[in-house]
């Protein structure tokens, strides 16, 4: 329930127009960058993949704090900026 009310609040402090850019993250991967400087990345495939630079907001799966991996089967939210330690 704690992850549901953050992505809420989240998705409050985040709206912005409505555009969106697409990224390329390969096979698997749907991403895209909002106006305002966050970041979206659902990794449908099994396999861990590398986050891009920015500060994770909010992470259905723990992100690996060594190589900055996002899991299989998860969504994470970043703002642009830098990398949160």
């Amino acid at each position: 329930m704690s992850l549901y009310r953050t992505a809420l609040r989240l998705r409050r402090d985040l709206q912005c127009d409505e555009s969106i850019e697409w990224i390329d993250l390969g096979e698997d991967i749907i991403a895209f960058r909002r106006a305002n400087g966050w970041t979206s990345i659902t990794n449908f495939s099994h396999d861990p993949v590398r986050l891009p630079e920015g500060s994770v907001l909010i992470s259905t799966q723990p992100v690996t704090t060594d190589n900055r991996r996002i899991p299989g089967n998860a969504t994470a939210w970043l703002r642009a900026g830098t990398t949160a330690a």
